[in-house]
């Protein structure tokens, strides 16, 4: 019984984290990385949105939850385009991103990321 209310409530979570689309947006921009992947300058404040809407239930608001195996952000000293990586292509059980968000949002939200390293 115990093992089916953790694989409904992971999978729920798996679900709610899956089905949310970032918007676009038309935030302030911020040049937080001189030669981005896309050569654009990403947004933070785009980066907090598709983070609050795709990556919070699982990381936590500070990068530090690990629900479901998920890892704590705040101890990665990954490279930015590690980050970006995973964040495409999914690690474990976290899916990938790539089909969902677009480039941009990906890039913001790994930005956004690395400012929980402690």
């Amino acid at each position: 019984m115990r093992s089916v209310f953790w694989s409904l409530l992971i999978i729920s979570i798996w679900i709610t984290g899956c089905n949310h689309q970032a918007e676009k947006s038309n935030d302030q921009e911020v040049q937080a990385h001189p030669q981005t992947p896309s050569n654009q300058p990403i947004s933070l404040n785009l980066g907090i949105k598709v983070y609050k809407q795709n990556c919070k239930v699982c990381h936590g608001a500070d990068g530090t939850l690990s629900i479901g195996g998920a890892a704590d952000l705040s101890g990665s000293r990954l490279p930015l385009d590690s980050v970006i990586s995973i964040i495409q292509t999914g690690k474990k059980a976290m899916v990938g991103y790539k089909h969902m968000l677009s480039p941009a949002e990906i890039e913001s939200v790994a930005q956004y990321i690395v400012t929980f390293r402690k």
